[in-house]
């Protein structure tokens, strides 16, 4: 899910960087900051690109749902399609 989100807010222009729990490093717990922030912070272009319009369907992007829907959305049709 996460290559198919980078891949779609890579086309809207924005950078989109994930780290899997397990490459997560091992720090000091009183670090400041162990990871590097994201640019999708609340209110921003690239926090609407990736979760869309607050009141958009979770996983339509048809009505805004954002990259964050619309992978949902093609992992959703490729597990649920009826199997012919």
């Amino acid at each position: 899910m996460m290559d198919l989100t980078a891949k779609c807010m890579a086309t809207k222009g924005y950078p989109f960087e994930y780290t899997l729990w397990w490459d997560i490093p091992i720090t000091d717990p009183s670090a400041d900051n162990p990871l590097p922030e994201s640019p999708a912070k609340y209110g921003t272009p690239a926090y609407e690109a990736l979760y869309g319009d607050p009141f958009a369907d979770d996983y339509d992007p048809q009505t805004g749902a954002g990259c964050d829907g619309e992978a949902r959305s093609q992992l959703t049709n490729k597990e649920f399609a009826p199997a012919n």
